[in-house]
């Protein structure tokens, strides 16, 4: 994104207008302008007007929460109204997959063989799809083993300490700008998985604040990563899938689709109308968790601000606000620059870029919806940097992070190879 001053006054304070190479000015002293809804922005999804009480609703949210923590440090809290909510949706819908599964069987077992087994079978079907789904693992051939990369293995054991959480007993890599933590299987064991291109582009301090916010995750309270409120957002996303909310009434009804058919037509449009309710109640519940989702990411930003200190972590928050302009950059040169050359092309784009950071990051800020699962990044730093300093309690100095490259290097050869074409991705030197 582009800034450019503008010559025009702001309303409110009179100081100079910041004008974007896509959207409306706004005035970054006092911030007039800046929660305007702007579809060159954010492309309106359906009714113009929708979006409209989307973005702003979600602009009042995302500062009402930044000011609340920025004024008191977040700690994990107990139950709230939300989690409740999910949770005792979940109940109901376990106890509803139990009934079906033994009324299921009672019909089949009872007077066997007759024709109870139609209804017996289809209910035990019925349960079968509305089942608990758990996180899968990481493939195998993405997965590290330890005496691979001892070192880089070393460092997420002592950052899991600094922020109190379990050490990840699945440590895993993926070709993409990004990061995550979850718990996987049935057992909920602790994952991590690491985006090579993104590690690449981090030096020491920021990798132990990538590591420390990913590992927060594992002890920050988030009600959408628990085993107890996932029945209720995966029961009802894959009964919305399964029913066809991903087509719309047009597709269905345009006679000229290869195939059509009057009563086939008929039959889809109904199930079309009942995937709307189920799409309906889904968007509910993740609407209802979304807020507290963000309330825990705060929280994993408070951890590791503990763990890399308040400098690292903002850095980091900042180098997200850039992170559309770095991967462009990145892919833009890979024909030419091997990976090792990939850190020094961050750094100073984020130099060349540091006039325009405060700018940036308000803009994060007008780039918002109520579905976002995170909150802006740019108020993510400025609650951190409203916080008392915290000094690092964990780092990473150059040659070990030197080392960990070494580790790595066959996943940074085959990172490099898939952004230039090939479909393989294998680490082995």
């Amino acid at each position: 994104m582009q800034l450019t001053a503008s010559t025009d006054p702001c309303p409110a304070c009179a100081g100079p207008l910041t004008r974007p190479n896509i959207g409306q000015p706004w005035c970054v002293a006092c911030e007039w302008n800046l929660g305007v809804y702007d579809p060159a922005v954010i492309p309106a999804r359906g009714w113009r007007w929708l979006s409209r009480v989307d973005h702003g609703l979600a602009f009042r949210l995302d500062r009402e929460l930044s000011d609340a923590f920025a004024a008191e440090r977040p700690e994990p809290g107990g139950w709230t109204p939300a989690r409740a909510i999910l949770v005792g949706v979940s109940a109901l819908l376990v106890l509803l997959i139990l009934a079906c599964a033994g009324l299921g069987i009672e019909l089949i077992a009872v007077d066997f063989p007759s024709l109870t087994i139609v209804p017996g079978v289809l209910l035990i079907l019925l349960a079968v799809a509305l089942r608990p789904r758990f996180t899968r693992r990481p493939e195998r051939r993405l997965t590290l083993r330890r005496e691979q990369a001892p070192m880089l293995f070393a460092l997420v054991d002592r950052v899991a300490a600094a922020v109190g959480g379990p050490a990840p007993r699945v440590l895993a890599v993926a070709p993409e700008f990004n990061a995550s933590a979850a718990r996987v299987g049935l057992r909920q064991v602790p994952a991590l998985v690491l985006g090579i291109p993104l590690w690449i582009t981090l030096g020491p301090s920021l990798r132990v604040a990538l590591l420390a916010h990913e590992l927060a995750h594992q002890v920050n309270g988030d009600p959408t990563r628990g085993l107890l409120v996932r029945p209720a957002l995966d029961t009802f996303r894959e009964l919305a899938r399964s029913t066809g909310a991903e087509r719309t009434a047009g597709e269905i009804a345009s006679p000229d689709r290869p195939g059509a058919n009057f009563f086939v037509m008929i039959l889809e449009l109904a199930l079309w109308a009942i995937s709307r309710v189920f799409l309906l109640v889904y968007l509910g519940l993740c609407a209802l968790a979304l807020r507290d989702h963000q309330r825990a990411e705060y929280l994993a930003d408070a951890k590791a601000a503990d763990a890399a200190g308040s400098a690292g972590m903002v850095e980091l928050l900042d180098r997200l606000v850039l992170l559309h302009d770095t991967a462009t950059l990145i892919a833009y040169n890979a024909a030419t620059r091997a990976p090792a050359r990939w850190r020094g092309m961050a750094e100073s784009l984020c130099a060349s870029r540091a006039g325009d950071l405060p700018a940036l990051r308000q803009l994060t800020m007008r780039e918002t919806s109520v579905w976002r699962s995170h909150p802006p990044s740019g108020l993510r730093a400025r609650v951190i940097e409203a916080w008392p300093a915290r000094q690092p309690l964990v780092e990473l100095t150059e040659e070990e992070s030197a080392r960990i490259d070494a580790e790595l290097a066959g996943w940074y050869g085959a990172t490099h190879r898939r952004m230039l074409g090939a479909e393989d991705y294998r680490g082995e030197r």
